[in-house]
């Protein structure tokens, strides 16, 4: 009879232990669920946090072209030698100018491309600076902008030379 008092007991607990144990995983299956939950809520956020930085860089570098005094006297200089952006004929060689300005047309390309900057926002702020810069330095090729015309001489230097910026020009021009 004491035999059969502790098989009961033993097997009681091995039950109480049975259920103690289904009961723990299935808690921790719901933390489990809950934590993954949280997990993908944090990344989402993290992800809106990303887009949002990337757009206030995006605007900072735009707005950089018109502020830095460094890209101000080198474009303001580029405007006189060209009488005020309608004649390009006398540059016959690069210029230190034309170089600085190039090149940072060229990064802010390298960055679309890389997904360091957002296309839309550049494009919305840059992109008759882009057309003009490509078509008179790249180009080599007379236009007009708004109602203004210019005239060039000769291209002064290549696509292959500014290949992120050729790149977003023939993305955004069909010419």
């Amino acid at each position: 009879m004491e035999c059969e008092f502790l098989e009961i007991i033993v097997t009681a607990s091995a039950m109480v232990t049975a259920f103690a144990t289904a009961g723990l995983a299935l808690f921790g299956i719901k933390q489990l669920k809950t934590l993954k939950n949280q997990v993908k809520i944090q990344a989402d956020q993290l992800k809106i946090q990303g887009e949002r930085e990337k757009k206030w860089h995006t605007v900072a570098a735009c707005e950089r072209y018109s502020s830095d005094p460094i890209l101000h006297d080198v474009t303001k200089s580029i405007w006189k030698k060209s009488n005020n952006g309608s004649d390009y004929t006398g540059y016959t060689d690069l210029d230190h100018d034309i170089i600085q300005t190039l090149d940072y047309l060229d990064s802010l390309a390298v960055g679309i491309e890389q997904d360091i900057y957002d296309e839309v926002i550049i494009k919305d702020n840059l992109k008759e600076v882009v057309y003009k810069a490509v078509k008179v330095f790249i180009k080599g090729e007379p236009g007009n902008l708004a109602g203004r015309d210019w005239i060039t001489g000769k291209a002064l230097c290549t696509k292959e030379e500014y290949p992120f910026l050729s790149r977003l020009y023939n993305k955004w021009f069909n010419d």
